[in-house]
C-alpha cells in the first residue's frame, strides 16, 4: 500500500534564482506557473532563520501536476551553503533530476554554449532486454550541473523501429 503520491515537486534553494530560471525555463523549456513571495518568521524557521522573505517559483513541463521544479530564493538572510560538487563524476548520495526530451541534439550544444559543467558526456546505448519501466530501444543521455550544482540528466529514447 502506497502511503504517498508520485513526486510532486523537487525544490532547489537557489543561490541565484535568475540563473536557475535561465537553466530550467530558457534552456529546458519549463514554464513558470507560479511566482510569489512569502514573508515572516514561519517561513524563516523553515530554513533556519528568525524570519525571511522567500521568492517561490514553481515550473512545470507540459500539463502534469507532478514533477514540478521549485526554485526558492531567500531574499533577506542567508542560510549556510553546501559546497558545490565537482563535475568529474556522480557522487554517492547526490540527487539527480531526470527529464526526457526528443530534442537532445538541440539541448546538448546549448548546455555547452551556456557553460554548464558536464558530469557525463553524451552517451548512447541500446537496451535489448525490456523491463516494465524501460522498453527496448536506444537511449541517449547527458548529465550536467545546474547553477546550484544540482545534477540534471537529460534522456532521449528512440524505439527500435525508429533507431538508426
Amino acid at each position: 500500500m502506497n502511503l504517498t503520491t508520485p513526486v510532486r515537486r523537487v525544490t532547489i534553494f537557489c543561490r541565484d534564482v535568475e540563473a536557475s530560471l535561465r537553466c530550467y525555463r530558457d534552456l529546458l523549456g519549463f514554464t513558470v506557473i507560479e511566482d510569489k513571495r512569502i514573508r515572516g518568521p514561519a517561513i524563516g524557521r523553515m530554513v533556519g532563520l528568525a524570519a525571511c522573505t522567500m521568492r517561490i517559483l514553481h515550473l512545470r513541463s507540459g500539463e502534469s501536476p507532478d514533477g514540478l521544479i521549485g526554485l526558492y530564493a531567500i531574499e533577506d538572510g542567508r542560510p549556510a551553503e553546501l559546497p558545490r560538487p565537482d563535475s568529474s563524476s556522480i557522487h554517492l548520495g547526490q540527487c539527480v533530476i531526470v527529464v526526457e526530451t526528443q530534442r537532445l541534439a538541440d539541448v546538448e550544444p546549448k548546455v555547452r554554449a551556456l557553460g554548464y559543467p558536464v558530469v557525463s558526456e553524451l552517451k548512447s546505448y541500446v537496451k535489448t532486454e525490456p523491463s516494465a519501466y524501460m522498453p527496448v530501444g536506444t537511449y541517449s543521455e547527458l548529465i550536467f550541473l545546474d547553477p546550484d550544482g544540482v545534477a540534471v540528466n537529460v534522456v532521449q529514447y528512440v524505439p527500435p523501429a525508429a533507431s538508426p
